[in-house]
């Protein structure tokens, strides 16, 4: 089955079950009713073969108790169409209700296999927050959250298409601090394009502004870059830009951000967890299936960026990924600081 029907099945499992088992139940009573109304058919008709009058063959019909005869003996006389509809809903309902079944006990595996784990585990690798990154500085001023909703495409909690197992079911939601920078964290975030995974969008554009600011600071990171050698293709080099956030002002001009793998984010998966990085830093840790079935955790980053037109207005912002390299940027959240004056 398509991974992402799957994660939809297993998101949405219940009320799949119970509206598919509903329509069932409604077609089944309609079929019901339909027999009955040709049974009687039938039995007036013979009856007026046999020279019975009207009168007397509608007392006859009011009168008689219906045969009743077994579903099999029922559904034998069907015609083949009717025969071929009632299979065809029933393999549905069935291939529903095990896709159903087979995410939730996914899920009771997963949560059983984190909630049985010693609290060091689950708070994934506290020494790697303090170690590996730039400093971050609180925010002073106020906060306002980009709203990335409109042009996200990749919930937090589902599995990503080829890997089920790989999500952020585990990161906190709605409003979220990190380092003293508040987030507004989900339900979706933005997944851009790598060589890899070339299905996914190369840019996201029009993140909406509309107001001066001071300070961005993003909450992001990358697929990918931190397994194997040079030679593999899941490897990134260091200092290779992966993306950009292009900040596009009222007036027409535009700044870019590079996004450089090394520099701002690392793979989401620590293969390196000792490796820094020169401006961005690690904020959150967590796990998932796919991540703790190969030893590793995740790890999500933060950048802050000065604005140097901190009196121009600011229109939108468009993310990009550069799309060369195995990396597949994504952007969880963007909080924009306005120094109180």
């Amino acid at each position: 089955m398509n991974p992402e029907v799957s994660a939809f099945l297993a998101a949405n499992g219940t009320a799949v079950v119970l509206v598919g088992g509903a329509l069932a139940a409604i077609g089944l009573v309609q079929w019901r009713k339909v027999r009955i109304a040709e049974q009687e058919l039938e039995y007036k008709q013979r009856l007026i073969e046999q020279g019975f009058a009207v009168p007397e063959v509608e007392r006859a019909v009011s009168s008689r108790v219906p045969v009743r005869r077994g579903l099999i003996d029922q559904f034998g006389a069907l015609s083949g169409g009717t025969k071929a509809g009632i299979i065809i809903g029933f393999v549905i309902v069935m291939t529903v209700t095990v896709s159903c079944i087979g995410g939730a006990i996914h899920g009771i595996a997963y949560w059983s296999h984190a909630r049985n784990q010693p609290p060091h585990v689950q708070q994934s690798y506290p020494e790697e927050m303090q170690s590996a990154g730039a400093h971050v500085d609180p925010i002073r001023g106020d906060a306002t959250f980009l709203d990335l909703q409109p042009v996200a495409n990749q919930r937090l909690n589902a599995g990503v298409a080829g890997d089920q197992g790989h999500s952020f079911a585990t990161m906190p939601q709605k409003r979220q601090e990190f380092r003293g920078v508040p987030f507004q964290i989900g339900p979706s975030y933005v997944r851009l394009r790598g060589n890899n995974h070339a299905e996914l969008p190369a840019e996201a554009k029009g993140i909406r502004v509309g107001f001066k600011l001071d300070k961005l600071h993003i909450f992001h990171g990358t697929e990918f870059g931190a397994f194997g050698d040079s030679s593999h293709r899941f490897h990134v080099p260091e200092g290779t830009e992966i993306g950009q956030y292009r900040v596009q002002f009222a007036d027409k001009s535009e700044r870019v951000i590079p996004v450089v793998y090394g520099e701002d984010v690392r793979d989401v998966w620590n293969w390196d967890r000792s490796r820094a990085t020169n401006r961005g830093a690690v904020v959150w840790t967590g796990r998932n299936p796919s991540a703790t079935r190969e030893g590793v955790g995740l790890r999500v980053y933060l950048t802050s960026w000065q604005n140097p037109r901190p009196d121009v207005e600011i229109a939108s912002v468009d993310y990009v990924s550069e799309g060369t390299t195995a990396a597949t940027p994504f952007c969880i959240a963007i909080t924009a600081e306005r120094t109180r004056k």
